[in-house]
């Protein structure tokens, strides 16, 4: 070999300090958005203000995975502060990126991991949820019977924080409307 080919590669090599420095600035832009998602704690609380005395809320914006959890107290709470079924908006905040569909906060039907009989109840739910769930774009992750990632429907986001915001607070309230019902009737029927 006498030289590189790839125009990519000889650009990387061209430009790798300049490449470099932006890419150090990730990290500032993770803690930027963290902080920005921070902010759903006011929905959070204004939900549970406005609460009627049928439905809970939780939420932990302290964690590595923060999160708003809204549930009947008739489908449990967990041993611990987290509510054995909920419908919910997490995030992982290490890993945040609101540029990337995976790194976006996401919606869905929550179980408690630590619950013993979880995947039972995974199942069950998942099966119940299947039919809307896929209409309305939703999958299945490990704790998520019914999963949705809501990245910005605008890419330049950052430019208006607040629509982001009522975008997520919307489908956060589409996911309840969709998935109670359905939630309180598995239980029931199965006596989970």
């Amino acid at each position: 070999m006498k030289r590189i080919e790839d125009e990519r590669i000889q650009f990387f090599l061209c430009h790798h300090k300049l490449i470099r420095q932006w890419a150090a600035i990730e990290p500032e832009a993770r803690k930027a958005i963290n902080e920005f998602l921070k902010t759903l704690g006011d929905f959070a609380k204004d939900k549970q203000n406005s609460a009627p005395d049928s439905w809970k809320i939780y939420w932990d914006f302290n964690s590595s995975w923060p999160k708003i959890l809204r549930f009947l107290p008739e489908w449990g709470e967990s041993e611990g502060t987290l509510p054995r079924v909920s419908i919910g908006l997490e995030w992982y905040k290490p890993s945040v990126d609101l540029l990337s569909p995976t790194g976006s906060p996401y919606v869905g039907v929550r179980i408690d991991p630590n619950l013993q009989g979880s995947r039972i109840l995974h199942d069950r739910l998942q099966q119940s949820c299947q039919h809307y769930a896929q209409g309305y774009g939703f999958g299945s992750e490990r704790w998520w019977p019914a999963f949705k990632s809501i990245p910005p429907s605008d890419e330049e986001f950052w430019k208006d924080l607040d629509a982001y915001r009522a975008q997520l607070g919307k489908e956060f309230e589409q996911a309840w409307e969709l998935f109670a019902p359905i939630v309180s009737q598995t239980l029931r029927a199965s006596n989970l």
